[in-house]
């Protein structure tokens, strides 16, 4: 659901929900400087970051006051102050010697940011970006921190090298900017490549490493290409374009045409989420959990695929002689997408209601005098953006002022903004002498990631989570924490007082009880007795002199050992000749059992 904050969170759950940008329907031009004055300069392609904070667009103009070399750069705006930075840029900031790819058919967008906008993904063959670039040049992929300026190459075989004739690139970026789905060349980035084709791959620059994720389980690859990748909020799943022969990964028959796919990271299952026909499918959108994909289909329109609840919906006057990629929200409720009416329009589709809204339109409301494109949607579906190219001129157009006959980049706010946050249960057990943290984090946008006690838990594909930790001293809690694809958060404190604290010695390591020492002789008995089955040993321990008398430190003199049952026992230990006479001993028993080592100690003096 949308427009509403859940309340179905564990109790004490506290919910983190970002306000909203502007009044519903209201028009924007992105692809403005900082002061406001309009550049000659074209600029397209909007990508809107999750959270509908900030907007990427490429263009050859200095709209952020850095010098572009007369080059196609990607810049980012902050739509709450109008700064513009440029993303395509070095660690000085220096920008890029060569174009940033940009999709010149309009078909689809080929760079990306997290959801926040601090990390952005793009592709080029500029060599001046990082330092060491080393393959010519050849296309790379690159992230680039807009927050520390620090940039990396991401498209690098398993072994850390960049591909000699480079990759096709097609970046996508998990919600949180760690992980990044991309095209590869024809060369192989993993020892698993073997079709010698472009194949899609997934980069965890978290965990440094690297998968190739249009591959099955059983090791099938496509023997054609597979492209144009889009990976879920929550850094699970990838959707991907495939041709005919591509239909050996879902095991789904001989298909005609390409079709759409999604993948599962961890188990590496795939399924096919077009049906296959004639004229096949392209360009797909995931939603956050991966559950729902829109795409393109040339004789239908769009189509959005629930692959949970195996149903698919068609967005009505969606079809046209050339495809346009959809996009979907996080949480898959709303769809952006180009309407085919005579000019087109961008409009966007809510899934359950049937409701149709057009976003590219004048501030007063009233449709434009051109077609729009390029339609961007953020994650959390508030806000909407279009290219529109008032050439002509043609009027209306989006805003007024808006003469430079040129591509411009827009936005409008949707007035469908999700602000639901996460589901989040979570509990304490004791395991030993520690404490195990479980529960489940759910969300349709998806789950990014679950923090407890500040340390990052790994999440299932169900939302399911657990780390062990060491107990809170004293009265307290362990605070977990969850966030979804669109950086809302739920949090929930999991009680570690006295109460918790007595569950934990009541699961604690059994201890030896009553140990009891007689001497007759040169022989020990030493009796004990336990709750619980388990192995138990017998030493004999004299004092090690030269120590520092506040540690207590002691050398092994005779020792027994056997397995007992419950109750008590008695252990004869035969004393060595060293004993001495009239001295200090320790007699110490430990235990072992199903919950860990426990032990117990007694003084003697010898007769």
């Amino acid at each position: 659901m949308r427009a509403r904050i859940s309340l179905g969170l564990a109790v004490g759950a506290l919910v983190t929900v970002p306000m909203a940008i502007g009044a519903a329907g209201s028009v924007t031009r992105v692809s403005l400087p900082l002061s406001g004055v309009q550049l000659p300069q074209a600029a397209d392609g909007p990508v809107i970051s999750a959270d509908g904070t900030r907007v990427l667009f490429t263009s050859t103009g200095t709209f952020s006051g850095s010098p572009t070399g007369a080059v196609r750069q990607l810049f980012s705006r902050h739509l709450g102050t109008g700064a513009v930075s440029l993303a395509s840029a070095n660690a000085t900031g220096g920008a890029a010697a060569s174009d940033i790819d940009d999709d010149a058919t309009g078909a689809s967008t080929p760079y990306a940011l997290s959801y926040d906008g601090r990390f952005v993904v793009f592709t080029s063959t500029a060599q001046s970006l990082v330092a060491g670039d080393g393959n010519a040049r050849q296309r790379d992929v690159f992230r680039k921190d807009m927050v520390t300026g620090a940039i990396s190459i991401v498209s690098r075989d398993s072994k850390g090298v960049q591909p000699s004739n480079g990759v096709v690139g097609e970046p996508s970026i998990s919600a949180d900017g760690s992980r990044v789905a991309f095209t590869s060349g024809t060369q192989p980035l993993t020892p698993d490549d073997t079709n010698g084709v472009p194949d899609i791959y997934v980069a965890d620059l978290r965990a440094r490493t690297l998968r190739l994720v249009s591959r099955t389980a059983a090791g099938t690859q496509s023997p054609e290409a597979t492209a144009h990748p889009w990976i879920s909020a929550d850094g699970r799943s990838v959707a991907f374009e495939g041709t005919a022969a591509a239909s050996v990964l879902a095991g789904a028959g001989t298909h005609t045409a390409g079709n759409i796919y999604v993948a599962r990271i961890a188990s590496r299952a795939i399924t096919l989420a077009s049906t296959p026909g004639a004229n096949g499918a392209t360009l797909p959108s995931l939603s956050g959990d991966g559950s729902r994909v829109a795409f393109f289909v040339p004789t239908t329109g769009v189509q959005v695929r629930d692959l949970t609840a195996g149903a698919t919906t068609s967005v009505p006057q969606s079809s046209a002689p050339a495809a346009a990629r959809p996009v979907i929200s996080n949480d898959g409720a709303l769809v952006a997408y180009t309407d085919t009416s005579t000019p087109a329009a961008m409009k966007t589709y809510a899934i359950t209601g049937g409701i149709t809204t057009r976003v590219s339109q004048t501030a007063a409301g009233a449709a434009l005098g051109g077609a729009a494109s390029r339609p961007a949607l953020s994650g959390n579906g508030g806000v909407a953006g279009f290219a529109f190219n008032d050439a002509g001129p043609v009027t209306p157009v989006p805003v007024a002022g808006d003469s430079n006959l040129v591509t411009d980049v827009f936005v409008a706010t949707t007035g469908a903004g999700d602000i639901t946050a996460p589901t989040l249960t979570a509990r304490a057990a004791a395991s030993g002498t520690k404490v195990v943290i479980s529960g489940r984090a759910n969300d349709a946008s998806g789950i990014t990631e679950v923090l407890v006690g500040g340390r990052r838990a790994i999440v299932a594909d169900d939302g399911s989570f657990a780390i062990t930790l060491l107990p809170v001293v004293g009265p307290g809690s362990v605070v977990v924490t969850t966030r979804d694809g669109n950086g809302l958060q739920a949090t929930v404190p999991v009680a570690t007082d006295r109460a918790w604290a007595a569950a934990l010695r009541a699961s604690a390591p059994s201890r030896p009880r009553g140990v009891r020492v007689t001497i007759t002789g040169r022989t020990a008995r030493v009796r004990f007795a336990t709750a619980i089955p388990g192995l138990c040993r017998v030493e004999l321990r004299q004092r090690a002199t030269g120590t520092n008398l506040h540690v207590s430190s002691y050398r092994l003199i005779a020792a027994r050992q056997r397995r007992q049952g419950t109750g008590a026992h008695v252990v004869a230990l035969r004393l060595p000749r060293t004993v001495q006479r009239a001295a200090r001993y320790q007699v110490r028993v430990l235990m072992w059992s199903s919950r860990g080592m426990g032990t117990a100690s007694t003084t003697i003096m010898t007769p």
